[in-house]
């Protein structure tokens, strides 16, 4: 995973760690505040969610340093992938001077196509007018 990759996800995972904390705290509240007359069913629902925070938040925790600990590695190895980064970079300067060198003849010769194209027509339009007020078709067969 790309490291703008991992900080999105630490991102993300930051926003959860603080909404199951907000919720952890609202439940807290609400044991806090049970009363003695509060049904048996109702409490230990109350403590069944607080334990079901706790062990998410947990998780969402353990994710977190797992997400850091792999930055911390992107960010120690930096500078042995530098070399291999402008390696790559090289390269691509390198193919790209490659492919000029095949489209730049190329537009060369779409260009050249494109002025023989227009002399054919001018050839052809003179042969048709000539070929209206003449008998002799032999200036028109010159070029072929």
């Amino acid at each position: 995973m790309l490291a703008f990759e991992l900080r999105k996800n630490a991102s993300d995972v930051d926003a959860k760690i603080m909404s199951v904390k907000e919720e952890l705290q609202q439940l807290v509240q609400r044991r806090d505040s049970i009363s003695p007359n509060t049904p048996l069913a109702e409490i230990g629902m109350i403590i069944d969610e607080i334990k079901t925070r706790e062990v998410r938040l947990e998780k969402l925790q353990l994710l977190r340093m797992a997400i850091q600990k792999k930055l911390n590695e992107y960010a120690n190895n930096a500078s042995k992938a530098k070399p291999l980064i402008e390696k790559v970079l090289s390269a691509h300067d390198q193919r790209r001077s490659l492919i000029d060198s095949l489209i730049n003849p190329q537009k060369e010769v779409a260009s050249i196509v494109k002025k023989l194209h227009q002399v054919n027509s001018t050839v052809s339009t003179a042969c048709a007018k000539a070929a209206a007020t003449s008998s002799s078709w032999t200036y028109c067969e010159r070029g072929s």
